[in-house]
């Protein structure tokens, strides 16, 4: 079993793939990666959002 971070931002349900301090293609911090393709690996609809720019709706964590 594995458990997944799921979140509601914008009326859409994104899972959280990761949260960093730093990335490659800027020098501001803290960015969290999302997917809105609930635990398919090979996504390609993921995006970077800065965490100051997002304030989710809510958070959940599952087990699938």
């Amino acid at each position: 079993m594995e458990k997944i971070i799921v979140a509601k931002w914008k009326n859409k349900i994104y899972q959280v793939i990761k949260v960093v301090d730093s990335v490659a293609f800027s020098e501001e911090k803290e960015w969290i990666l999302l997917s809105n393709q609930i635990n398919k690996r090979d996504s390609i609809q993921v995006k970077w959002v800065r965490v100051k720019d997002v304030r989710f709706d809510w958070v959940r964590e599952f087990t699938i």
